[in-house]
């Protein structure tokens, strides 16, 4: 078994305010929470808030947020985007090129080795599935989540790497 010698980088597609970021930031041993999120205003508010509580909570200073349109960015090759181990993709309100676009550089991450998405990559999977993603990952389970954005529960999909 192969031994980690650093630390998670932890990226957040779709990361809005950086809540999530800020979260996993304050009670995990990442070494780094990028977010990007395709809202200017979001991102702008959400680094302010950042700024502001990152002399009382100092692992804040771990979180990166940047504004970028996943359609225009090779996730896959631009660091420290690339960087990512595990990787949270809040998309189930993308549109489907974007969607597709995150799948395809989602394949191609060189250090991902955990996905968590609110959509799934590929709706209609079977076995014999010859797409990217498909090839690269397998499904590892299934929750139903409480969402700030909805009252009911929202399924999560949690994707592993696979050897």
């Amino acid at each position: 078994m192969l031994v980690r010698c650093y630390p998670d980088v932890f990226l957040d597609v779709g990361a809005g305010v950086g809540n999530v970021l800020a979260q996993v930031a304050l009670t995990t041993k990442v070494r780094t929470c990028i977010g990007i999120e395709v809202r200017r205003d979001l991102v702008s508010l959400g680094r302010r808030c950042m700024q502001q509580l990152r002399k009382e909570y100092p692992r804040l200073s771990k979180v990166l947020l940047k504004q970028v349109d996943v359609r225009d960015v090779s996730m896959s090759r631009y660091s420290p985007i690339c960087e990512a181990t595990i990787v949270f993709a809040n998309i189930f309100l993308f549109e489907e090129d974007a969607k597709l676009i995150v799948s395809r550089e989602l394949s191609a991450m060189p250090e991902a080795r955990v996905i968590v998405s609110t959509s799934l990559f590929c709706p209609r999977h079977r076995s014999s599935c010859s797409e990217p993603y498909c090839k690269s990952w397998q499904l590892d389970h299934q929750l139903e989540v409480q969402c700030s954005w909805k009252a009911t529960p929202h399924p999560i999909y949690i994707h592993r790497k696979k050897l």
